[in-house]
């Protein structure tokens, strides 16, 4: 019998910006998720990186952080090429805007193993600036190759 999840998340997903809230039936209310488990930033960068040298991904401010090492290619607006249907170039390679987001949301989502370690997604709440149906078509694309359904 498979286990039913229990958290209750909400991920607001902007194009620069990103955060995450999550409902702690411990104490009954919303706890926000932040990237760096005990600071006071909330705002999660919606950016990845490929590392030049080899297959590793970065995220967030990580990912930021390798950029500017010059050891990984920055990828931003990753919100907006989801919405224009627009593959995204690194490093002469064209990868699926929709893999991308995927990606973005798995690596955002596992934050949550640092709060609850031993807990699942019973339902995940996507919000985003503009309901356009292509974007939230690739929304739900993305989050079904993590084995997330509607």
């Amino acid at each position: 019998m498979k286990k039913q999840g229990s958290l209750l998340v909400g991920f607001d997903l902007c194009n620069e910006y990103s955060q995450i809230s999550c409902y702690n039936n411990g104490v009954f209310e919303t706890e926000t998720v932040y990237y760096n488990y005990g600071s006071e930033d909330e705002l999660i960068p919606t950016v990845l990186a490929l590392r030049k040298d080899c297959d590793e991904w970065f995220f967030a401010n990580e990912a930021i952080e390798e950029s500017r090492k010059g050891k990984a290619v920055l990828v931003k607006n990753i919100v907006t090429s989801v919405a224009k249907k627009e593959a995204i170039k690194i490093m002469d390679v064209e990868y699926d805007e929709v893999d991308i987001l995927s990606l973005y949301f798995r690596k955002s989502l596992s934050l949550l193993k640092m709060y609850y370690p031993s807990e699942s997604i019973l339902q995940l709440v996507v919000t985003v600036e503009d309901t356009d149906k292509v974007l939230v078509d690739g929304i739900f694309k993305a989050l079904e190759k993590l084995g997330l359904s509607k």
